[in-house]
């Protein structure tokens, strides 16, 4: 399944550069930038979004993306074409890795959580205006030694001269996952302070459903800055949210920032890299919380931000808290 998945990958991104792209993101997260190492410690996603096209249009275009946006609206029970929405169809690949707390022994610690990699495709439709947002997602997958996270980690772990690895050996075995999510966020709560300075919360909530993950999540971030987009501003670590996507449809031109405080709850319903490891004796919670800072600047078509996450574990057994840090890259095109 290896080779024809990641053929499939390639077939994608060379579609990306045929049809019209809005968006494209980059973002790395590693505990790394928090000086740890253990349980959710990289990942890394691509995300591509094509442009928006209003309701009210979609219709009466017949090329080949909207097409694809007209397929996939058919695709999901009970949406049909709002002629006061905008949608956008895009796709994103990421990349998790797992490792138990110490990572210099070759044998499995039974007592924490095993080695494992999940790679993932997602396919993305959103539905928006300038104040909310719907999205709908088909996620397909795979665990294991083909995820590639082995070779990620030896590489980065080489790179900044960390110490190497030495219990891939007992990663989780190959497995092919799949999932649906669903999630709305909205914007409110907007105000102006004078002298350019603003300030709106974003609110989220998602519902997940699949054999690697099923769950939901809430959670809302406040921002406060300067000639920042009207975007939705939001970011759920460990999860690689593609809600940021639709950042820079309504970007301002020149020069701005923002600071970005946020709190989340995740409810945990199923966890594969827990639930699914029988002669572990670990244990899963069922709530996690993540509180979350981030710094953005914004110049013209580019977006960055650096984030710092704390949150719980997801092991009952290790309620002390988990930190994260991330880097995040989006472009207009």
């Amino acid at each position: 399944m290896k080779k024809s998945f990641l053929m499939f990958i390639f077939f994608l991104f060379f579609l990306s550069f045929q049809i019209s792209a809005d968006t494209l993101s980059l973002v790395i997260e590693n505990d790394f930038f928090s000086g740890t190492d253990k349980h959710y410690t990289n990942g890394i996603r691509f995300g591509w979004l094509g442009k928006g096209i209003d309701g009210a249009n979609l219709e009466s275009k017949n090329n080949f993306y909207s097409k694809i946006v007209k397929g996939w609206i058919k695709l999901i029970p009970y949406l049909s074409i709002d002629k006061d929405k905008s949608y956008n169809f895009g796709f994103s690949l990421y990349q998790m890795m797992f490792t138990p707390e110490d990572i210099t022994k070759k044998e499995p610690n039974h007592d924490d959580i095993p080695y494992a990699g999940h790679l993932v495709l997602s396919f993305l439709l959103f539905e928006h205006d300038t104040h909310s947002y719907n999205e709908f997602k088909f996620q397909i997958g795979i665990v294991g030694p083909d995820s590639g996270a082995e070779a990620a980690q030896k590489w980065f772990h080489n790179l900044i001269g960390g110490v190497e690895p030495q219990g891939w050996d007992t990663q989780l075995p190959n497995h092919t996952t799949f999932g649906i999510v669903y999630e709305h966020g909205v914007r409110r709560w907007e105000k102006s302070y004078g002298n350019g300075f603003s300030s709106d919360l974003i609110g989220n909530i998602s519902l997940s459903l699949g054999n690697f993950f099923t769950g939901s999540s809430v959670g809302a971030m406040w921002r406060i800055g300067k000639n920042y987009p009207k975007n939705f501003n939001v970011y759920y670590s460990g999860m690689i949210n593609e809600g940021a996507l639709l950042g820079l449809q309504t970007f301002n031109r020149g020069f701005g920032w923002s600071v970005n405080f946020g709190l989340y709850l995740d409810i945990i319903a199923y966890l594969y890299v827990i639930d699914s490891a029988k002669e572990y004796n670990i244990d899963r919670g069922y709530f996690l919380g993540r509180a979350v800072i981030s710094f953005s600047l914004y110049f013209n078509n580019f977006q960055i931000s650096v984030t710092k996450q704390i949150r719980t574990s997801s092991l009952s057994s290790k309620r002390n808290e988990l930190s994260y840090g991330a880097v995040s890259i989006l472009w207009r095109i």
